[in-house]
């Protein structure tokens, strides 16, 4: 989560970039963003977010929001004088809300999905694929979505598919969920914020990765979040729950976390 201010965590936006076919110029919003968060989820290939945007202009009106408009983020982190700056690209995926906080002041929350997946839904595959899961999946990404697809492990099959008109980002998650490493391990993909590539890791690999934050863990604790160290109060645990039929063994073979054969 980033917001626009001298910020606690350390980083600014350099520039939030609105980009619409029905305005005749792209309109800068960051000194208008109070608030932008980002989720990563290990099974989705894409990032979704939500922007808030306090609008004195009425911008809303004036470009016509409607969904599909484009919006780029950059941001830099401020700690660190070397650190190069990173951007990704959005599109509104819908209005989450919008609230009047003064007689010509609106508060305007959106909720982004990530380019990729936008454009995504716009495609179709349909057509047989032969070769690793990794293969396939970057052919796929790389035809339909021109992004490129980082891999660690090995893959353990080899696949003879037809893909069953589905989206490229579907295919690619069917591939996925029905690939495992040689050691038996799921194989997951994901996306990033600081990259432009797509990720397609199986659990093991993962797992033995060096631990970028040994020296400041996540931590499910109150005094995390009032503590006066900003990495501390960052990496604080919100929530967690344990996923519901978590031992449901059908479940677990039809996704190919257990022994299975496909045909």
């Amino acid at each position: 989560m980033a917001r626009n201010q001298e910020n606690t965590a350390g980083y600014e936006f350099e520039t939030v970039l609105l980009q619409s076919e029905r305005t005749s110029q792209d309109i800068e919003m960051k000194s208008s963003v109070t608030d932008f968060e980002v989720f990563e989820h290990l099974e989705r290939p894409y990032l979704t977010a939500q922007l808030m945007v306090v609008d004195s202009v009425d911008l809303y009106s004036n470009v016509d929001i409607l969904g599909g408009e484009r919006i780029t983020v950059r941001i830099k982190r401020t700690a660190n004088p070397d650190a190069v700056a990173f951007s990704k690209t959005f599109y509104v995926d819908k209005t989450i809300r919008s609230t009047k906080s003064g007689d010509h002041t609106f508060v305007i929350h959106f909720h982004l999905v990530e380019d990729c997946v936008f454009v995504s839904n716009l495609k179709n595959v349909n057509r047989f694929y032969e070769g690793s899961p990794s293969k396939i999946v970057k052919k796929i990404a790389e035809e339909f979505l021109g992004k490129e697809v980082k891999t660690t492990g090995t893959d353990k099959q080899n696949f003879k598919a037809i893909v069953p008109n589905l989206s490229p980002i579907q295919s690619m998650l069917w591939i996925a969920r029905r690939s495992s490493s040689k050691e038996g391990y799921p194989i997951y993909m994901h996306s990033s914020l600081t990259k432009n590539t797509l990720f397609f890791n199986d659990l093991g690999s993962m797992l033995r990765q060096p631990v970028i934050n040994s020296d400041v863990p996540y931590k499910y604790s109150t005094s995390a979040v009032r503590s006066g160290d900003e990495n501390v109060k960052r990496r604080a645990i919100g929530n967690y729950e344990f996923a519901p039929n978590s031992d449901n063994l059908y479940k677990l073979i039809t996704k190919g976390l257990v022994g299975a054969s496909y045909n």
